[in-house]
């Protein structure tokens, strides 16, 4: 089952029309969240549509937290023999550029609900996400 979450998440590693999918589906939420972020960089119309805004905040934020434990956990599938090993292999994982993008994106959303202070001036860290198409490049092709 690992290798298939592997296979499924590693961008344009297979042709398989589920792996399509979710390629196409990454694409979207990502696409999606960058242009949430620039809408509501708008004060008047976030205060107008801030609960929409901060709902599919959540929601994003659920998302790619899901998608960043699925990664971690199949890395130990990768090709790349640096990520073999059952924890070491995790960790080099989690330290590569796109992974701690990944986290980076994530991370002020949790720091917030933790010790209770607003970070909303680290959302702009979001568009990090815009990165994240680098892994798509092949697939991001096959929608044009």
């Amino acid at each position: 089952m690992r290798k298939q979450v592997f296979l499924l998440l590693d961008a344009g590693h297979t042709e398989a029309p589920l792996a399509r999918l979710v390629d196409i589906v990454l694409i979207v939420m990502i696409s999606l969240n960058v242009i949430a972020v620039v809408i509501e960089s708008l004060h008047d119309v976030y205060l107008a549509y801030q609960f929409w805004f901060d709902a599919f905040e959540v929601f994003s934020v659920s998302f790619f937290t899901i998608e960043y434990i699925l990664r971690v956990w199949s890395s130990v599938e990768s090709d790349n023999p640096r990520y073999r090993s059952s924890f070491k292999g995790r960790l080099r994982f989690m330290l590569s550029p796109l992974a701690l993008i990944d986290l980076i994106v994530i991370l002020p959303f949790f720091l917030g609900a933790i010790i209770g202070v607003d970070l909303r001036m680290l959302r702009a860290l979001r568009l990090l996400r815009a990165f994240r198409l680098t892994r798509y490049a092949n697939s991001m092709n096959l929608l044009l």
